[in-house]
Order: C-alpha cells, then structure tokens, then sequence
C-alpha cells in the first residue's frame, strides 16, 4: 500500500474524493476512451455548471463531455431531466457512472426512458387545424452511457497498458485496488440491505 491507496481507502465513499480522483484520470485519453468518451481530452473541471455535473470534460474540438457520479446515493427528482435539458440541442455527451450499492437500485432503462422524453407528450396543431396529442420531440445527438462498478473496473485494467504519464498510472492503479475490494462490500452491502427489506415486509421466513 502506497500514499494514494491511503488515502483512497481512508474514505471510499466520499464523492468529493471520487470526483477529484476520476477528473485526474480522465484528462488520459487511454481512460476517457476506455469509459466511452468520445474526442481527445485538453482539461477537465469539478462541479460544473452550477454543480449540475460532477465532472465536465473538455475536448480539444471544444465539445464537452459531462460525468454524473453517484455512490450509494440517489438521483434528485428532476436532476435527469435538468442535465438532459441542458444539453438539448448540442452534441455533449453525458455519462452516468453508478458505485457502491447504487449501481444495483437504480434502473438504467428508467433514466435513459427519461431522457428520451417518452414521458413527455405535447399539444400538436396540423396546417388544417386538427389538434392532436402526442410524444415532445427532443433534439439529442447522443443518448447517455450508464457505467456501474464493474464497467469501470474493466475499463481501467483496459486502459492500464495505454496511460503513458506515470503518475497517472499510479493514480489509476490504486484506484483500480480500491474499487476492487470496494465491489465484494457492496455486493455483500446490498444483500444485506435487501434481505433486511424482505424480512421487514414478512416475506422471509
């Protein structure tokens, strides 16, 4: 164990430290690509946005690529629908990244229905004036990725023989060693957490 293991583990679910972590790790192009960014990274900035994103990416060609990370937490009630709002309309790109026991609660076909708009339905008036209801139409370029702890695992030991800065490759080598012992907890956390739930409702005996 070195100095970031340290420190990595000394908190393993303070976002503010997955944040500043995954910001460093993502101006690699090995990683950005390896967790389905698009483009070649220039710089990358924290609580973006009025703090609508936890990471923004920008590329060289001056689009952005915006991170929503959530460990063992939930998404607001309108938060999808205000990070799809902001980026309607242009070709940003946004990636959900779900840890800890989130990964295994949250319903990715759910949000990503969300941000489709399927949801939504507007008033339409044709030229001859019939008014029908139906689906708002959205103008996305892109749909977002949705990542859990496993797919960043697999995209960092991926991305391990590309990064060429040393220092990086330490940073995501740790990185690498905390998620990996970080998996089997929340496995076992959310079995926990669920059985609770069932014995509390009486459908375990």
């Amino acid at each position: 164990m070195n100095g970031l293991d340290l420190l990595l583990s000394y908190s393993p679910h303070s976002e503010a430290i997955h944040q500043m972590t995954l910001a460093c790790l993502l101006k690699d192009v090995a990683i950005a690509r390896s967790l389905g960014l698009t483009g070649t990274p220039k710089d990358s900035f924290i609580e973006t946005n009025g703090r609508l994103f936890d990471i923004t990416v920008e590329m060289e060609d001056g689009l952005l690529s915006h991170v929503e990370l959530k460990i063992n937490a939930t998404f607001g009630d309108d938060q999808v629908e205000r990070q799809r709002n902001f980026v309607e309309g242009s070709q940003d790109e946004i990636i959900y990244i779900l840890l800890g026991t989130q990964q295994f609660m949250t319903p990715a076909q759910l949000y990503l229905g969300h941000w489709e708009g399927s949801y939504e339905q507007e008033i339409m008036i044709s030229a001859d004036g019939v008014i029908t209801l139906g689906p708002k139409d959205r103008l996305y370029h892109t749909s977002p990725k949705m990542l859990n702890l496993d797919d960043l695992i697999n995209a960092l030991s991926e991305a391990a023989p590309g990064i060429d800065q040393p220092a990086v490759q330490e940073l995501a080598a740790a990185y690498l060693r905390v998620w990996r012992i970080s998996a089997k907890l929340s496995r076992a956390s959310f079995l926990r957490t669920w059985h609770s739930g069932l014995m509390h409702r009486g459908l375990v005996l």
